[in-house]
């Protein structure tokens, strides 16, 4: 384990890692305010990637492997996702859903598609899971399982995207997409779980499409699984393997 440092301040975190080893996350600088982050391949040294124009706060939450960093920044009072170039450089405000106020990323994958969570006019102000085209280009909304909110929390290279909804009957359950975000679909739909306990969030899909997800509830049997497991899985096609 290797201490990163800080950009000054006394407090910081790390929350994404590309295959060449850069770390993105978020510290506190020598005036107290919080600034997203980037380190260099083997994550060595730390710097400060700045805010979108007007900001005053920023958070990096994911990184792919060329070095395009996502995460969320303060603008003109409203929070925004923001991406960057290739290793950190340069701040992209990406916007909002149509009419929103609020949008804030959770990963990004190898072609730069962006995904996360962001609140449209449209739907009556409602929080719902967005996925964008290659290099953040375009935000589109990706719905709920027929409730009133969702949040997209990983995403593959194929464009599958895992993350939580709400439920027509006003349950909280994981979701999977299919390649580029289309179709919706209840992950509890692959999994043969007892009855009383679900799959309520999903945090992140990998090429292969194994999925990291969370048993709602955790009775003490199910939790010493997941203790000793670490992950649920299952298989999902790739577009390779489609084709």
């Amino acid at each position: 384990m290797t201490d990163l440092g800080t950009l000054g301040g006394d407090v910081s975190s790390a929350y994404g890692i590309n295959n060449s080893g850069q770390v993105v996350g978020e510290s506190v600088r020598t005036d107290g305010s919080w600034r997203a982050f980037i380190t260099g391949p083997g994550d060595t040294g730390m710097t400060d990637l700045g805010t979108l124009l007007g900001g005053f706060y920023s958070k990096a939450l994911g990184i792919n492997d060329s070095g395009q960093v996502v995460g969320n920044s303060r603008t003109g009072g409203e929070t925004h996702v923001f991406i960057t170039g290739p290793n950190g450089m340069g701040m992209t405000d990406l916007g909002t859903l149509l009419g929103g106020s609020y949008s804030g990323a959770f990963d990004i994958n190898d072609s730069g598609q962006v995904v996360g969570r962001g609140r449209s006019e449209t739907t009556g102000g409602e929080m719902h899971a967005f996925i964008t085209g290659p290099n953040g280009m375009g935000m589109t909304d990706l719905g709920t399982l027929g409730g009133s909110f969702s949040a997209a929390r990983g995403i593959n290279d194929s464009g599958q995207v895992v993350g939580r909804s709400e439920t027509t009957g006003g349950e909280t359950r994981a979701f999977i997409t299919g390649p580029d975000g289309m179709g919706m679909t209840d992950l509890n739909s692959f999994a043969d779980l007892p009855d009383g306990v679900a799959l309520g969030d999903a945090w992140g899909i990998n090429n292969q499409g194994q999925v990291i997800a969370a048993i709602f509830p955790e009775p003490a049997s199910y939790a010493l699984m997941l203790a000793g497991l670490g992950l649920v899985g299952f298989m999902a096609r790739s577009k390779k393997q489609a084709a």
